[in-house]
C-alpha cells in the first residue's frame, strides 16, 4: 500500500512540475512579447503616420500682421487609395489623398474646425527634377487677417531629389524627411468680401516638418502584457514553493 501511495505521490509531483513548466513557459512567452512591444518603435507599431509641422509667415504685404506663427499635424494611412492621380507630361506623376486626421493652429488659436478639403499630395519625379510632399487645405469661412484681406488657402511643401519617393503613393514612414532639401508654406489671400472668382495673392512663409515627439512611455497594451507576465510568474513561484513543501514568507 505504501508503495502505491508513494508511486501516486511521485506521479502527482511530476504532473505538478510539468504543469508548472508549461505555465512558466507561457508566462515567459507573454513577458517576451510585452518586452518586444516595448522595444519596437512607435512608428512600426502604428497603422498610421503622423507628421508635425510649424513655421512663421509675414502677411503685412497683404494687409495682415507682420509676425504670425503656426503649427499643426497631419496623419495618413499609407494604405489609403488616392482620390485623384495623373501625370505632368514630363515623366512625372502625382496623386492626392485624404488624410485621416489633421489640425492647424494660427497665432495660438486652434483653427482646425475651419479647415475644409484637406489633402496630402505626392509628386514623384515632378517635372523630371524633384519629388514633392504637400499638405494643403482651404479655410472656410476665410480668416480675416487684415482690414480688407482674407486668408483662405494654405500649402506646406517639402521638396527633395527624385529619389525621395519611388512612386506617387503615401509614404509608409517619415524617412523621406531626411532627404528634404527645401521647404516652404504658401498662403493664398484675397480681398474682402471673399468670393471665389476674385484675384488672389500668394505669400511665402517657412514650413518645418518633424515626426511627432515621443516621451518613451510604453503603450498601454505593452504594459498590460508585461504586468500579466510578472503576475503569472509570481503566482507560479508561490505554487512551486507550496508544491515542494516550503513555507510561505509572512
Amino acid at each position: 500500500m505504501r508503495k502505491v501511495l508513494w508511486t501516486i505521490r511521485k506521479l502527482s509531483r511530476r504532473t505538478t512540475a510539468l504543469n508548472l513548466n508549461l505555465s512558466a513557459r507561457f508566462a515567459i512567452a507573454i513577458g517576451l512579447l510585452g518586452l518586444l512591444c516595448l522595444t519596437v518603435p512607435g512608428s512600426l507599431r502604428a497603422d498610421t503616420i503622423t507628421l508635425d509641422f510649424s513655421g512663421t509667415v509675414d502677411l503685412s504685404g497683404v494687409g495682415g500682421a507682420a509676425s504670425n506663427t503656426f503649427s499643426g499635424s497631419v496623419t495618413w494611412d499609407p494604405s489609403t487609395a488616392s482620390y485623384f492621380h495623373g501625370s505632368d507630361g514630363l515623366g512625372g506623376s502625382f496623386a492626392q489623398f485624404t488624410p485621416v486626421a489633421y489640425g492647424f493652429t494660427l497665432n495660438s488659436t486652434d483653427e482646425s474646425a475651419h479647415l475644409i478639403l484637406p489633402s496630402v499630395n505626392i509628386f514623384d519625379n515632378d517635372s523630371g527634377v524633384q519629388d514633392v510632399y504637400t499638405f494643403s487645405f482651404d479655410i472656410l469661412p476665410a480668416l480675416f487677417e487684415g482690414i480688407d484681406t482674407a486668408l483662405y488657402s494654405f500649402n506646406g511643401d517639402l521638396v527633395g531629389p527624385t529619389t525621395m519617393f519611388s512612386a506617387a503613393a503615401l509614404p509608409g514612414n517619415l524617412d523621406f524627411l531626411s532627404a528634404v532639401t527645401a521647404s516652404s508654406s504658401y498662403w493664398l489671400t484675397t480681398t474682402i468680401p471673399y468670393e471665389d472668382d476674385k484675384p488672389t495673392s500668394t505669400t511665402v512663409g517657412t514650413f518645418i516638418a518633424t515626426g511627432p515627439l515621443t516621451s518613451g512611455v510604453p503603450e498601454p497594451s505593452s504594459l498590460v502584457l508585461l504586468a500579466v507576465s510578472l503576475a503569472c510568474m509570481l503566482f507560479l513561484m508561490t505554487r512551486k514553493r507550496i508544491a515542494h513543501g516550503c513555507p510561505q514568507s509572512t
